[in-house]
């Protein structure tokens, strides 16, 4: 599954991986890994993967489906 962060203001990627799984560990290790490059807490939008807001919720970060 590949992953990847955008600042949507700036135009740039921030982070893109590759796990060889879909499930909310992988994706809490991605999220933060991407929240080293940013300033502050930003806010994600996001799919509807269950996997995802899961992540999501634990780290306390606001997003939007």
């Amino acid at each position: 599954m590949v992953y990847a962060a955008i600042d949507v203001d700036g135009n740039e990627i921030l982070s893109m991986r590759v796990y060889p799984s879909r499930n909310m560990l992988a994706m809490e290790l991605f999220i933060r890994d991407v929240l080293r490059c940013c300033d502050g807490r930003p806010r994600f939008t996001v799919d509807g993967a269950p996997w995802l807001r899961e992540a999501l919720k634990r780290l306390d970060l606001q997003y939007n489906v």
